[in-house]
């Protein structure tokens, strides 16, 4: 039996996990303890969980290698904002932002080789059957 709604048949595992992270950005504030949601932390996992949730759920409609960097992007900024927004001593929020972040950077150069690999045996197929 096939589980896959149409949407996402042919969406490869790490665009799915990009997805999820998306939606783990949401939620994460609330599951974290966050005391305000005009702390940093939570500016930032939204804004990332948006653009994230926006790449993953395009993925059909836009070009993979633009959604691979538009992932790989985010994830990297998400890393990034313990430092950059100064909420390094909030360990749990530091953590996630980090862990979060490697994952999808992770996925999307993933996807990145993924592709390359893809169009590289294409074209030495093209040239093995003289085309």
């Amino acid at each position: 039996m096939d589980d896959e709604t149409p949407a996402m048949k042919g969406c490869p595992w790490h665009d799915r996990l990009i997805l999820l992270l998306g939606i783990w950005l949401f939620v994460a504030p609330f599951a974290l303890g966050v005391p305000s949601l005009s702390h940093p932390s939570v500016v930032s996992a939204y804004v990332c969980g948006v653009v994230l949730l926006g790449s993953a759920a395009e993925a059909p409609a836009i070009p993979d290698a633009i959604e691979e960097w538009v992932a790989l992007a985010a994830g990297a900024s998400l890393a990034a904002t313990p430092w950059l927004l100064d909420y390094t001593g909030e360990k749990a929020l530091t953590a996630n932002a980090v862990a979060v972040g490697a994952l999808a950077v992770s996925c999307a150069v993933l996807g990145l080789l993924r592709r390359a690999l893809a169009s590289d045996a294409k074209a030495s197929a093209q040239i093995g059957s003289g085309s």
